[in-house]
């Protein structure tokens, strides 16, 4: 980087340049001239700053180039806090030589010269500022004619006469004359001299580079101590005791930015605070970038950590007031956690069931973290069979090793065995979360993982506290016998309640023994965050509050646009961030999740419900001895509530947020429904859901089938993909019908014509860069559910949703290029169709799935390839040293 300034101890009088007095005087007087030419010190605007028409201004509305009367704005960089002299030069004979310096100030807005202006069009003759307006030259003139006036806020001019033999003597009058306008009014020099009053020359265009309006420059920063000609090119600033050092640079890497003090981080915070007040020096190391730095100065610790948290994001040319006591923001931390996974036994509805939980906690632990932190977990897994954690909706930019998708990313982790997790959480804030990935176990794996803003800030109103809500399902059934069952072709099986944070509430009972209901506890008046995420393995929830009514403003970990309902609609796999205000009389009140499903044909599964309570503060135990308000809820077969909820939902538009790309390089169709294999080796057998079938999942007529043994990532980062799977997932299906036609539910003859499919691991493979646009269209082949599809690795952006067949000329219009949602899991509707676009700028190899647990297992699912970029940075790194290969461990799913 390059280091433009050092403060340091006060050098010697007369000695810029060094220990030679004349080499010094002449740098001296040199630089003076350079920066009366070239340089217009006045404040420059922004975009912030607004029109400047103002008809209170005596100046007939020139303020912004006369440079007074600004008012500060936060978002405005004060560079022109320091004073510049006007040096001309005069001989008076052999002997004398007149020294005329003229001070500008940052509020005045005029120069006057001991000629009147004359020094202006001598500039002009000698060539020396050919290129300014014309403007300028306009007040030359007016000056000259101007009568004079005495302006003691806008100019102190004197001259001083010399022996020409003492030019270091001429040049320190110049500099007391500096020092003493630095003092009390009352030693002030002179009074104004004879001459008009003009405007200062208009600044020269592209001179020097504004620095970004998101900086502040504290005023007692002088700029003219920044070395611009040849600065030192660092990536470590030794910042001197008590005193500063500014650095400038370009953002060209675009891997996050680290910045750390050079010393160990117990200390670092203690040195930081300490530095004020004069304790020792702090060396800071940037990593990743070659920079260009000038270093402006290190003061207003708490403002600078404030505001600095916003340079982190900007990919232009900034400049970066670097504090020797602040990181960015406060400083990214490594949050740290322990999964023990085990067994336990957990009684409910009269029975006790063995679960398999993390830390004895169900749900699991939540992952608290700021964006730009990075996460450690270590996973011990003590279950008698292998797992692996998914971290649903973390965009993994470069650390596809860590994603935690079984077989596809690696392997499970054995029995008895550790691994860490180790990732980033960059330009992701609201609510994600974590689940086992290997067969059914995420039922009760799970838990909620937060990301807040950096700099603490939300774009709604700061809730009073906010609370994950996870809607999940209680399953009677061993988990691992559940997946057992599902592969084989029974889907019979159900659970026997819902669940809010793994309580199944007072609606669930056995033998007169009441579950245990959820209860939040709330204040009258006070707004709440509910994080609502959806864990179930079988099916879409309505939630809702009695009495109150929600604020959308979020969901997979994206900002949307404040969208206001009673009701919740939460989709397998889907988290979305409500706002509840406690705006009801205090009393109590109850909340439901209730599952939907399809109607008949479609096949049947019973009701889930579970009910939870909103509990006021003040409220009375027994409520007054008058019912608690029950929501009410739709009919569990009206799916509709949950096609306009999410069709109704928009991204929050803002600068930072990313475009949609415009240009489509691949479009891919794809159709999702059901159809059947022969079971064993057979090549013919009967359908319509005959027992010489399995009936299964696909992804335009194929049925994806999961690798046992190996990861999909490593066979391909090592080139050793074959027999292992293929790269022609099918962009298209293979023959069009009438997708939505719902006589194509139940067996018949024209579900059976299209039921055969077959079982393939066909992945598809990207080049980096690659803009794509992927149709889903749900079909009512053998059923007529929705399907959750979750893209591991991305956010991709919804431009529409729509029920019926997808038609390209009609559809096409309704795509929202402005504000679409950015998700991660996209739900496509009962019978209808979801378009979705990203760009493939993460590579690796990720999963792409149907978040019901069934259709999983059943295989709507393939993987998507992308390859590597242009550069180190766009490529995916070798493994880390924490990950462990599949080996020969002979592992395989339970």
């Amino acid at each position: 980087m390059y280091i433009v300034a050092d403060r340091r101890l006060p050098m010697e009088k007369g000695t810029v340049g060094g220990d030679d007095p004349a080499r010094g005087i002449g740098m001296c007087d040199r630089l003076l001239t350079f920066l009366a030419k070239n340089l217009s010190m006045n404040r420059q605007r922004t975009i912030t700053d607004g029109p400047r028409n103002d008809s209170s201004n005596n100046n007939g509305g020139h303020e912004e180039e006369r440079g007074g009367g600004e008012d500060d704005d936060e978002f405005t960089i004060e560079i022109e806090k320091a004073e510049v002299l006007l040096v001309d030069e005069e001989d008076d004979g052999d002997d004398h030589k007149s020294i005329t310096a003229t001070i500008l100030e940052e509020k005045s807005t005029e120069v006057a010269t001991s000629n009147g202006g004359a020094s202006v069009q001598k500039e002009d003759e000698e060539g020396g500022r050919r290129d300014d307006p014309p403007v300028a030259a306009e007040a030359a003139t007016a000056a000259e004619a101007a009568p004079v006036k005495e302006e003691k806020k806008v100019k102190k001019t004197m001259t001083i006469k010399e022996e020409s033999g003492t030019a270091a003597a001429g040049s320190s009058a110049v500099k007391r004359l500096l020092s003493k306008k630095r003092q009390a009014s009352s030693s002030q020099l002179g009074g104004d001299q004879d001459g008009g009053q003009q405007k200062p020359p208009a600044r020269r265009p592209g001179l020097r580079p504004r620095m970004p309006s998101i900086l502040r420059v504290p005023s007692n920063i002088n700029e003219k101590k920044f070395n611009y000609h040849n600065p030192q090119l660092r990536n470590t600033v030794q910042v001197p005791r008590g005193g500063w050092a500014a650095v400038r640079f370009v953002t060209d890497n675009p891997e996050p930015l680290a910045r750390q003090p050079a010393m160990d981080r117990s200390t670092s915070s203690t040195a930081s605070s300490m530095l004020l007040d004069g304790e020792p020096a702090v060396n800071y190391q940037f990593h990743g970038c070659i920079i260009y730095a000038e270093v402006l100065a290190q003061q207003e610790l708490a403002y600078w950590e404030k505001k600095l948290s916003m340079v982190t994001s900007l990919l232009c040319a900034i400049t970066v007031a670097v504090l020797a006591v602040a990181v960015v923001g406060g400083e990214a931390a490594v949050v740290e956690h322990t999964f023990v996974v085990h067994e336990m036994n957990a009684t409910h509805l009269c029975n006790t069931t063995k679960i398999y939980v993390v830390n004895g906690q169900f749900p699991g632990p939540t992952v608290d973290v700021t964006e730009g932190d990075t996460v450690v977990v270590h996973v011990i897994n003590k279950l008698p069979f292998g797992l692996t954690i998914h971290w649903h909706g973390v965009r993994q930019m470069r650390s596809c090793w860590a994603d935690g998708a079984g077989f596809v990313t690696e392997c499970p982790i054995p029995p008895g065995s550790e691994h860490t997790y180790r990732f980033n959480i960059t330009g992701q804030v609201g609510t994600l979360w974590w689940h086992a990935h290997v067969t059914c176990l995420r039922a009760t794996i799970n838990g909620a993982f937060i990301v807040r803003p950096r700099d603490g800030k939300y774009p709604f109103p700061t809730p009073a506290k906010d609370v994950p809500i996870i809607i999940g399902e209680w399953w009677e059934l061993d988990l691992i016998e559940l997946d057992r069952r599902m592969m084989d072709g029974n889907f019979d099986d159900n659970p026997l309640s819902a669940t809010i944070n793994g309580k199944l509430g007072d609606l669930s009972n056995c033998s007169r023994m009441v579950e245990e209901s959820f209860v939040l506890d709330v204040k009258k008046g006070e707004s709440y965050l509910l994080r609502v995420i959806n864990t179930a393995l079988f099916s879409e929830y309505y939630f809702r509050v009695a009495g109150h009514t929600f604020t959308v403003v979020g969901a997979d970990g994206n900002y949307l646009t404040p969208f206001k309902t009673d009701m919740v609609t939460v989709a397998p796999g889907e988290a979305i961030d409500v706002l509840m205000v406690a705006d009801a009389p205090p009393a109590h009140y109850h909340m439901i999740a209730l599952a939907n499903q399809p109607p008949e044909p479609d096949p049947q599964i019973p009701v889930f419900t579970s009910r939870g309570l909103v509990r006021y503060a003040g409220a009375a135990a027994n409520n007054n001895g008058l019912p608690v308000p029950m929501p009410i809820m739709p009919n569990q077969h009206n799916t509709m509530p949950s096609y306009y909820f999410h069709a109704n939902l928009t991204g929050l538009a803002h600068p930072e947020r990313h475009r949609v790309p415009m240009h489509v390089d691949e479009r891919l169709f794809v159709t999702l429904g059901l159809g059947s294999i022969c079971r064993g080796q057979n090549t013919t057998c009967k359908r319509r859901r005959s027992p010489e079938t399995i009936v299964v999942a696909t992804m335009n007529n194929v049925s994806f089938a999961h690798p046992k043994t190996t990861a999909l990532l490593e066979r391909y980062y090592d080139g050793t993909s074959k027999g292992v799977y293929t790269e022609d997932f099918p962009v298209r299906p293979p023959r069009p019908f009438n997708y939505t036609n719902r006589d194509l539910i139940p067996p018949g003859p024209l579900e059976e014509a299209l039921e055969p499919t077959f079982k393939a691991t066909k992945l598809k493979r990207f080049k980096y860069n690659t803009s794509v646009e992927i149709i889903f269209q749900s079909t009512t082949l053998m059923q007529s559910d929705s399907n959750p599809m979750h893209l591991h690795g991305y956010d991709v952006f919804l431009l529409a949703q729509g029920l019926g067949n997808f038609n390209a000329k009609r559809d096409v219009r309704k795509f929202n290029y402005h504000n679409p949602q950015l998700r991660n899991t996209v739900q496509v509707p009962r019978g209808g169709w979801a378009a979705v676009r990203f760009v493939t700028d993460n590579p690796g190899m990720w999963y792409l799935h149907c978040h019901f647990e069934f259709h999983i297992i059943m295989g709507m699912a393939t993987a998507f390839i992308v390859e590597d970029g242009p550069t180190l940075e766009t490529s995916l790194p070798p493994p880390p040293p924490e990950f462990k290969r599949c080996g020969n461990n002979g592992l395989s799913q339970p």
